[in-house]
């Protein structure tokens, strides 16, 4: 059975957000924001995060550990700069 969502969450598909404008910001600044690129650590390669998913305090804390470690990181623009791809949002929020 496929859940109910009850609420929206402004979390969108990966399909979707993909399609949607995006933009740069400092991967500090982005937590709350929605993904707009996945987010890779190598290794393993799994994706920390995919277009569309919101960027927790969580998945910032474990990229800047991972970072500092020396894994690679495909999905940030800049390593020296750690600015990663969100999806562009109005002053409330709102995505654009």
């Amino acid at each position: 059975m496929i859940p109910v969502l009850t609420e929206d969450t402004g979390e969108r598909i990966p399909g979707e957000a993909w399609n949607l404008p995006s933009e740069d910001v400092a991967i500090t600044k982005a937590c709350g924001r929605l993904a707009g690129d996945y987010v890779t650590v190598y290794p393993p390669g799994i994706p920390v995060c995919v277009p569309g998913e919101r960027i927790t305090r969580e998945v910032i804390g474990h990229l800047i550990r991972c970072y500092r470690e020396g894994l690679t990181i495909q999905g940030i623009r800049s390593i020296l700069d750690r600015d990663v791809s969100v999806i562009c949002s109005d002053v409330d929020g709102r995505i654009r």
